[in-house]
């Protein structure tokens, strides 16, 4: 079966261990994420568990009871099941290929038990799942793998598309978020440049960016791609 990005950093991590700084830092990152998405979840979710609490209180079969009691957590476990699919992509984790790799291999070592520490709140999991990764290691190894993302200003709205809509012009901050959600429904055609680039109606102008805009135009007919610029 072929190997996926994410498949594709977990066989590198296996072979190139990440620095034990580097581990204790995604760990700390991955579970401030998760337990962030937790939180909006629970707040998205609210309305529908207080439902089922009332509907469970009405029912007198205690499995049907039972089932609608659990549905809100198993809603919660999905949420993060889901979101650990993605977490090693976000902007807080690639910005160094060191973070990559340690995000990578903690997903795949503690698949079944990040979930279950996420939903607990536990504390202590990332002094648990990294040697030695206790508050004060996790603080400074935070420090140590901080880095910002090198950008210029995202296009104000309404100038980050064509007129035809068909290329949306991405910059540093931006181009991570939008190729990613491509990627999760089908492809992203992407043009990586240095410096402005523009396709006049002739092209004269900018070859380049002309044949790029032409790409764009016949793969616009296709729902599995995205051009981005």
């Amino acid at each position: 079966r072929p190997m996926g990005p994410a498949g594709l950093l977990v066989a590198v991590a296996a072979t190139v261990k990440p620095s034990a700084h580097a581990q204790c830092a995604a760990c700390a990152r991955v579970t401030s994420l998760l337990g962030d998405l937790l939180n909006r979840t629970k707040e998205s979710l609210e309305v529908s568990r207080r439902v089922h609490e009332e509907a469970a209180t009405k029912i007198q079969k205690a499995q049907t009871k039972r089932w609608l009691k659990n549905e809100y957590h198993v809603a919660l476990r999905a949420a993060i099941e889901e979101e650990m699919d993605m977490v090693c992509k976000r902007d807080e984790l690639v910005a160094t290929r060191a973070l990559s790799l340690a995000c990578a291999e903690l997903i795949d070592r503690q698949v079944d038990e990040l979930p279950r520490a996420i939903l607990d709140a536990d504390a202590g999991f990332c002094a648990k799942a990294v040697p030695g990764c206790d508050s004060e290691t996790m603080e400074a190894s935070a420090r140590a793998f901080t880095s910002s993302l090198r950008s210029e200003a995202p296009p104000a709205a309404g100038e980050n598309a064509t007129a035809d809509g068909l290329v949306a012009r991405l910059v540093g901050s931006t181009i991570n978020r939008w190729v990613h959600a491509a990627g999760a429904s089908g492809h992203a055609l992407v043009m990586l440049h240095e410096g402005p680039r523009s396709a006049p109606a002739d092209g004269a102008a900018d070859p380049v960016a002309a044949l790029f805009y032409r790409l764009a135009a016949a793969a616009n007919g296709s729902a599995a791609a995205r051009p981005l610029l």
